[in-house]
């Protein structure tokens, strides 16, 4: 799953250069798109990019586009946003279910 999951969220980068308004505006479209594309779910998948977008604001470095490493933090916090809102999600099933 990493590696398909990097490989899907560098393709959604590469996709479309004119998304958004700016650098951040092309991010966020492209985050948002791989969180929609893991969890169906669009509502959800907002507050998950808005929720690492407002990460990583908060973190020393900030939102530097400019920092080498800013594509792999950016999908590793969506990654795990997303595979904590799928535990959540099965959690939930489970109880339902019994």
């Amino acid at each position: 799953m990493t590696s398909f999951g990097k490989h899907l969220f560098s393709k959604m980068i590469e996709s479309n250069p004119t998304l958004g308004e700016g650098p951040h505006g092309y991010y966020w479209s492209a985050s948002l798109r791989f969180c929609e594309s893991l969890i169906k779910d669009k509502e959800e998948a907002q507050k998950m990019v808005c929720t690492v977008f407002s990460d990583l604001s908060d973190t020393p470095s900030g939102l530097r586009i400019s920092d080498p490493n800013f594509e792999s933090r950016l999908f590793i916090m969506l990654r795990t946003q997303v595979f904590n809102y799928l535990k959540t999600a099965a959690k939930r099933e489970l109880v339902s279910v019994h």
